[in-house]
């Protein structure tokens, strides 16, 4: 258990994961949530890993603050974005970070801990408990077959956080939320693969949304 505790003047939030962003360019699933960030007029946006495909290497702040904007960050950034990376590919690898992008950007690798409306949230991309995304999807689909759902998310919550708290995870891209067991999962966008051929799991374009009373799993 444990993770980078922040006390942040949250009322509303929204989380959302694996966009599968190409670094350099403008992504139209970061655009289409900023966009609903903006009118639900969050305070904070939470990405729980995997915002980049292609950019497992080594970064300084001001680098991922770049490439950041290039996919949309520059259009609109509510007051904290905070960026919770995937650890075994596809995110930079860059420690604790904060800088500058219309908010403030907190960026920390493995967990992060917020209070929302009186709530504990735990946040994290999910590959500490299966490294694999494949692996992961397969053991939370065969699981909610047995009846079971959000099997990994329940896994992470009792490894990384507090017994009470919601834990919140992306990288199986199953979309998910559980009020009673205070699980969720805010699905994935990924649409294709490098040749633009049709990715083998299907985005379910959702984002999680904490209007200052409750969750809400939101499909756009």
């Amino acid at each position: 258990m444990g993770g980078k505790e922040l006390a942040l003047p949250c009322r509303r939030a929204l989380i959302f994961s694996d966009t599968h962003c190409k670094r350099g360019r403008p992504c139209s699933p970061v655009l289409e949530v900023l966009g609903a960030a903006k009118e639900e007029n969050v305070d904070c946006i939470a990405i729980l890993g995997d915002l980049f495909d292609d950019f497992h290497v080594d970064v300084d702040p001001a680098t991922l603050a770049l490439e950041m904007a290039r996919l949309g960050f520059s259009t609109y950034s509510p007051r904290y974005v905070l960026y919770t990376p995937s650890l075994s590919s596809h995110d930079p690898i860059l420690g604790e970070a904060e800088f500058n992008l219309g908010g403030t950007v907190i960026h920390v690798a493995r967990v992060i801990n917020i209070g929302l409306g009186g709530e504990e949230v735990c946040l994290t991309h999910g590959d500490i408990v299966v490294p694999n995304g494949a692996i992961a999807y397969f053991v939370n689909r065969t699981m909610a077959i047995l009846g079971k759902s959000l099997f990994l998310e329940e896994q992470a919550r009792k490894r990384l956080c507090g017994r009470s708290s919601w834990l919140f995870m992306g990288h199986t891209h199953i979309p998910g939320l559980d009020h009673e067991r205070r699980l969720g999962n805010p699905g994935s966008w990924r649409a294709t693969w490098h040749s633009r051929m049709p990715y083998w799991r299907r985005p379910s374009n959702s984002f999680v949304l904490y209007d200052g009373k409750r969750f809400r799993l939101v499909f756009s």
